[in-house]
């Protein structure tokens, strides 16, 4: 009788093993959380006005006969508006924002654009910073 349930516990326990193992794999949603981004990294979310900061790129597809590009602007600002700008001609890269291209302290964004022009303006991807 004692063999029958330590062979019963054995098999229920590798039953939710074998559930658990089998279960898919969720990918993190990084659209829900503005200091995560696909393509962008910063040292810090958080930067002082009138300062020079870096801004990495990676995995930018640069597929079709456009250009991707990437631009700095204030968080509600229109799409098919731009900040200080670069295109992306490698796939990974970094580009400085100067001293002097934010001055007023906000919400700013990182934005990612794909395929120049036939992608027109449609944002790809968005990195938030806080200007104080």
């Amino acid at each position: 009788m004692l063999g029958r349930r330590f062979l019963f516990i054995g098999a229920c326990i590798l039953a939710v093993l074998v559930i658990i193992a089998c279960s898919p794999r969720q990918e993190a949603d990084l659209s829900q959380d503005p200091n995560r981004s696909k393509h962008f990294s910063v040292e810090s979310h958080t930067v002082s006005a009138d300062t020079s900061f870096v801004v990495q790129w990676r995995d930018m597809p640069g597929k079709g006969e456009g250009r991707d590009w990437i631009t700095l602007v204030p968080k509600d600002t229109p799409n098919d508006k731009w900040g200080q700008w670069v295109y992306t001609d490698e796939p990974s890269g970094q580009f400085e924002v100067q001293e002097n291209t934010i001055s007023e302290p906000g919400e700013y964004e990182i934005r990612a654009y794909y395929d120049y022009p036939s992608g027109g303006y449609e944002i790809q991807d968005t990195l938030e910073i806080i200007v104080q």
